[in-house]
């Protein structure tokens, strides 16, 4: 199920954007324009590093205990645990794409 808890978010907000015909965190990849969705997807990953390093040095740290993928750590985390941070990059793009769209339409 942990899969879903990091899936679901972005998809239904992105299938709602399309289903009103708006434009989305991932709405460039069919013209071929790839930037948003890559640049978000490595915005994400580079927080996710940097938020295991801080967590790692803490006193007071989350220690991840994954049945069948906990190894090759970097840091506290398997290294699969990073793969959490893609959808993570799209979900937080597709909420800020929806805040300032929301803007813009309210200025109008």
């Amino acid at each position: 199920m942990f899969p879903l808890v990091w899936v679901a978010p972005p998809t239904l907000l992105i299938s709602l954007a399309a289903l009103r015909r708006e434009p989305h965190a991932l709405s460039g990849i069919g013209s071929g324009d790839w930037r948003p969705a890559v640049s978000s997807v490595l915005a994400a990953l580079l927080c996710g590093f940097f938020w295991e390093m801080w967590n790692s040095g803490s006193a007071a740290k989350w220690v991840y205990d994954i049945p069948y993928v906990n190894v090759l750590h970097v840091f506290e985390m398997p290294l699969l645990g990073y793969a959490g941070y893609l959808p993570f990059g799209v979900l937080c793009a597709e909420i800020g794409d929806s805040i300032v769209g929301a803007s813009a339409r309210s200025r109008k």
